[in-house]
């Protein structure tokens, strides 16, 4: 699943679920879930392969994918708390791709143990219904953060939520 979808359900899931703890939480282990369902992924084989002299067009899919979707979050929620939800949604990829620059250390090697069980096998669907899911799931998101931040107790400044414990508003 692309990066950014991940990002935006982190997002989602700690604006609508609470304790923020419990919120924090799930947006991590919703990347896990969400990468069970069949989708598209771009490809960034020159940095598995650790072909770094042709690897600047794989970090420039990851940056596109992901600083325009960590803007928009923090334009339409102003919420660090968000933007912390949406990172640690992400962090499944960013601890795999660790594993491949330092491989056998064992955080690393058990987020891609996990990883590898819960991936859904490309080769079981065909590539368009994978492009469709990805796109129908990213528009989803789309529209649920946007409705999503308006209604959440978390929405506001950071000098607001400052004033509230780690377990949230409640």
């Amino acid at each position: 699943m692309p990066l950014a979808v991940h990002l935006l359900f982190g997002a989602i899931i700690t604006a609508l679920i609470h304790p923020l703890g419990l919120g924090l939480f799930l947006a991590f282990a919703s990347h896990y879930a969400l990468d069970a369902l069949p989708h598209w992924d771009y490809s960034i084989e020159n940095i598995k392969s650790k072909k770094w002299n042709n690897a600047f067009p794989d970090f420039a899919k990851i940056f596109f994918d992901v600083f325009p979707v960590l803007a928009i979050i923090f334009i339409v929620s102003k919420n660090p708390y968000l933007l912390l939800g949406a990172v640690l949604a992400g962090l499944p990829d960013i601890l795999m791709f660790s594993n491949w620059i330092f491989p056998n250390k064992i955080l690393l090697f058990l987020d891609e143990k996990i990883h590898n069980k819960t991936h859904y096998p490309e080769q079981k669907t065909r590539l368009c219904l994978r492009a469709l899911v990805t796109f129908l799931i990213f528009i989803l998101a789309f529209y649920v953060l946007f409705t999503a931040t308006v209604n959440s107790p978390l929405t506001g400044s950071f000098s607001t939520l400052s004033k509230t414990s780690l377990n949230g508003p409640r």
